[in-house]
C-alpha cells in the first residue's frame, strides 16, 4: 500500500519472479518470450508489464478489477480496493449470488479478450456488500490463444470447487465449466 502526492490511496505490487519458488516460469508463463532469459528482475519486469496490460484492457471493458495506475520495472501501481480475499472470508450472506458474481466478471473479461489462467480463490476480493473484485492478472492469456479455453474452463471449476467446499454451494464443477463456455463461445 502506499499514498500518491496528491493524497490517494494506491495498491503497490511488486513481482519477483523466478525467484526460488518461481524457477519453473520460464517454461509455463505467457510473457516469458525468451525462454533462454535468467535474470529473475527480467521475468519480473515481464510478468509486471503483463499484468498491467491486462488491467488496461479489462478496466476499459468495465470488469471489476484495481484501476491500472503505473508500471514501472517490477512494479505495478493500482488504485487500492477495500476487501478481503475470498480465501480468507468466514461467512457469506450469499454466497450462490457472490459466485455469481465472479462468473459475470470472468465472462466479461473473456469478452474483453482476456483469460485469467490462474483464478481462484486466492484472486478474488470480496468488497462491501459482497462485491468481487478480480485481481492477480500477470499470468493472462488472449481468449483468442490456442489453449484459451482449456484455461477459462480451468479457473470456472477452481473457483465452483471452492464455493461447493467451503460454502456448501450445490454445483458440480465440471458442469458449470461446461454450460459457462457455450455461454461464452455463442
Amino acid at each position: 500500500m502506499g499514498v500518491t502526492p496528491g493524497g490517494r490511496l494506491v495498491a503497490v505490487k511488486v513481482h519477483r519472479v523466478g525467484r526460488t519458488s518461481f524457477r519453473g516460469t520460464r517454461r509455463v508463463r505467457v510473457y516469458v518470450a525468451d525462454k533462454r532469459h535468467t535474470s529473475w528482475l527480467y521475468q519480473s519486469r515481464l510478468a509486471a508489464r503483463s499484468e498491467f496490460e491486462a488491467l488496461n484492457i479489462l478496466w476499459k471493458a468495465g470488469v471489476a478489477v484495481p484501476e491500472p495506475l503505473d508500471w514501472n520495472r517490477h512494479v505495478v501501481v493500482t488504485g487500492y480496493v477495500e476487501g478481503v480475499e475470498l480465501s480468507e472470508v468466514p461467512e457469506l450472506e450469499d454466497p450462490k449470488g457472490v459466485l455469481d458474481r465472479v462468473l459475470v466478471e470472468v465472462e466479461k473479461a473473456f469478452k474483453a479478450g482476456v483469460v485469467h489462467g490462474d483464478l481462484s480463490e486466492y484472486n478474488v476480493l470480496v468488497t462491501e456488500g459482497e462485491g468481487v473484485v478480480l485481481i492477480d492478472w500477470p499470468q493472462w492469456f488472449s481468449s483468442t490463444h490456442p489453449q484459451a479455453e482449456l484455461y477459462l474452463r480451468r479457473d470456472v471449476e477452481n473457483v465452483a470447487s471452492f464455493f461447493r467446499r467451503k460454502y456448501g454451494v450445490e454445483v458440480d464443477p465440471e458442469a458449470l465449466a461446461e454450460e459457462f463456455l457455450r455461454r461464452v463461445r455463442g
